[in-house]
This record gives C-alpha cells, structure tokens and sequence, in this order.
C-alpha cells in the first residue's frame, strides 16, 4: 500500500530513528499506513505507528 502523504524518502524496510523521542531506539518500517503514518518495529521487537515527520531516515548500517 502506498500513500501520498508520505515522503517517498521513507518507504518500507527503511531505518529510522525519532524525531521526538530521541532516547528511543532506531527501527524498521514495516508498513506504509494511511493519512502519514507508518508501521515501525523498534529494535527491542516493540511495534507501533508514527507519523512520517516524526522520523528521519538513517543509514541502514546504524
């Protein structure tokens, strides 16, 4: 699935880490969600949803 919304720099299997929360661990998208949000799997198996300008793509070796 895709939405517009969010910035073709962020796409499933991609890293990311929090803008807002940066004691949090980095993570994986997993899914593209609708209306900007994504599915992430933080390191530490924890899922959640986040809004796209709430993440900043990273190296994948980070």
């Amino acid at each position: 699935m895709s939405d517009a919304s969010v910035p073709r720099a962020i796409a499933e299997g991609h890293r990311v880490a929090s803008t807002t929360r940066p004691e949090f661990p980095k993570g994986t998208v997993l899914r593209i969600l609708d209306q900007g949000y994504v599915l992430v799997r933080w390191d530490g198996d924890v899922l959640e949803t986040a809004h796209h300008r709430d993440l900043m793509r990273i190296d994948a070796d980070q």
